[in-house]
């Protein structure tokens, strides 16, 4: 699941299963309760950021092995990127000593926005 293999149906698979893992995180973060611990709902947003990383990976391989650039793989890969990076956010702010609310807000809008880059580039990347 997150290893890094530069086969294309593995790689969407794994952006597949991001986007999936991401909602679920998406509405555990929505509604946790006020006294809930956030470790669990942070260690599964930890596992949407490497399975986007790993996706990542692949295609930076793929990428190596064309001779010719790909502009679809390039659009694939910059916008993994940036979704990649969002799906930090959840993961590196749970522990910089923000207030809850701060955090959640942050988390929630970071995790939403890489999961809408990830099915874009679904939509191409197959």
């Amino acid at each position: 699941m997150f290893q890094v293999i530069r086969n294309s149906a593995h790689i969407a698979g794994q952006l597949r299963l991001a986007v999936h893992l991401g909602k679920y995180v998406l509405e555990e973060l929505s509604t946790v309760d006020e006294a809930e611990p956030l470790d669990n709902i942070v260690g599964s947003a930890r596992n949407v950021y490497v399975l986007i990383r790993a996706a990542r990976a692949g295609m930076e391989h793929q990428r190596d092995a064309r001779k010719a650039p790909s502009p679809l793989l390039e659009y694939a890969y910059n916008e993994t990127t940036n979704a990649w990076n969002l799906a930090r956010i959840p993961v590196d702010r749970s522990h910089d000593g923000l207030p809850r609310a701060q955090y959640l807000n942050e988390a929630i809008r970071s995790l939403r926005q890489a999961i809408e880059i990830v099915e874009r580039v679904l939509q191409v990347y197959r």
